[in-house]
């Protein structure tokens, strides 16, 4: 069976997050890279679920409001998260892109 291409990526992580990493591949006996490839396979998923929850378009309305800063902060209050502004942001960009590509117009938030 042939090995699967496979390109180098370089990026910056926080001694924290690293460490953590370190520590969950010392505890399964793998290495540091099959840790960071499990985490971004699963991360990845989520984010693509995520783009396709913020596409559909019977969801549109609803996302309209809850996208809106000050509805996003309170939401995230009553969940007893931190309001992550780029998480927002980004999210309202895959729900624009969506609109403008069925020639609909975005709404600002």
């Amino acid at each position: 069976m042939a090995k699967e291409a496979k390109e180098l990526v370089g990026f910056r992580l926080s001694s924290d997050l690293l460490n953590r990493v370190d520590s969950v591949a010392e505890d399964q006996g793998i290495s540091r890279t099959e840790v960071l490839v499990r985490c971004i396979r699963l991360g990845i998923e989520d984010e693509e679920r995520t783009n396709a929850t913020m596409r559909n378009p019977l969801l549109a309305p609803m996302l309209d409001f809850i996208l809106q800063p000050s509805v996003a902060r309170k939401i995230a209050e009553f969940v007893g998260e931190k309001y992550n502004e780029g998480r927002f942001a980004s999210m309202l960009h895959v729900k624009n892109n969506a609109k403008k590509s069925k020639g609909m117009k975005p709404k600002e938030a």
